[in-house]
């Protein structure tokens, strides 16, 4: 469940076109395993999708979310190799992004999301140990 000013949020952000479904519940799968793995290290810190998967943890090569870099590297029409290579990893950051967002929302655990500045890229989140029953 996530949440956004007290308000559980409900509506999910827009999906990732290069990638197959197989590939999105494998992504989310890993996604999911970022996210518990953070919260049983990480006691109460605030976590962000940049934090989970880029910086140290930008190299995706092995993870199942290579496929969506390479997706939107694919997509890529300049001549300029560099420059597609960013776009890819930025447009591949937005996906994971909005992966993350889609994950917690399904997940039974409660977290809570704070937009900082009010942009979507800013976003961290915060479990907050509360949990629906089934």
């Amino acid at each position: 469940m996530l949440f956004i000013n007290g308000e559980k949020m409900e509506q999910k952000p827009g999906g990732v076109t290069v990638i197959t479904k197989k590939q999105k519940r494998r992504a989310l799968i890993f996604i999911q395993g970022a996210v518990y793995a953070w919260c049983n290290t990480r006691e109460k810190v605030e976590f962000s999708a940049n934090d989970l998967f880029g910086g140290d943890n930008s190299n995706w090569a092995g993870t199942p979310l290579q496929c969506i870099y390479r997706g939107y590297k694919n997509t890529c029409e300049g001549n300029d190799e560099d420059e597609n290579d960013k776009e890819a990893q930025a447009s591949a950051g937005q996906a994971v992004g909005r992966l993350l967002t889609i994950c917690l929302i399904n997940d039974k655990r409660r977290f809570d999301r704070n937009t900082g500045d009010g942009y979507e890229h800013s976003a961290t989140y915060s479990w907050s140990e509360e949990c629906e029953v089934d």
